[in-house]
């Protein structure tokens, strides 16, 4: 006679939605999917609807209740109405893992942490970190050459408000 089959129990917590600060347009979503034999899958989703591009690093952390942690990262690019991409970028990573068998009860009651650090991509990035480099570089000099850094900038970062920060922010 066959064996039973034995159908794993699944977790999955509700998806981490991606923000950015208010009037940013990049966002996007992470799920995943864990399995009491061990497999999981995790899932991303990112957009950019605004006018320019955006290079984002998405950093997973799935916190079992006995402190144990399963980590991803997903780095990449989305592309905006000026420059060059696709406005979506996505990623699906699946793999196995023992511990989370071993240890299902504490994984079946953690939480998922989900962090994003972004910026600007492409040319209008490229200007707004010479326009920062440069303020960083005159900064100690007279209030003349700090007025023409930032006159000569203003039309600059005018095109490419909002922008996204390049910190990490728990979500």
């Amino acid at each position: 006679m066959d064996a039973p089959i034995e159908i794993p129990q699944v977790f999955q917590p509700a998806a981490a939605v991606i923000t950015a600060p208010s009037g940013t347009a990049f966002g996007g979503s992470v799920t995943i999917s864990l399995k009491s034999n061990g497999d999981y899958t995790i899932t991303y989703h990112l957009h950019d609807s605004g006018l320019v591009g955006y290079e984002f690093g998405i950093h997973v952390a799935f916190l079992a209740a006995n402190g144990m942690a399963l980590v991803d990262i997903f780095s990449g690019s989305v592309g905006g109405t000026v420059g060059s991409g696709s406005r979506d970028a996505d990623k699906t990573t699946v793999g196995h893992d023992q511990r989370i068998a071993d240890n299902w009860a504490a994984f079946a009651s953690g939480k998922l942490i989900v962090t994003r650090d972004s910026s600007i991509s492409g040319p209008v990035g490229l200007l707004l970190d010479i326009y920062k480099g440069e303020l960083g570089l005159v900064a100690g000099a007279s209030g003349l050459a700090i007025g023409l850094v930032i006159g000569a900038s203003s039309v600059i970062v005018a095109a490419a408000k909002p922008r996204a920060g390049r910190g990490y922010r728990r979500l």
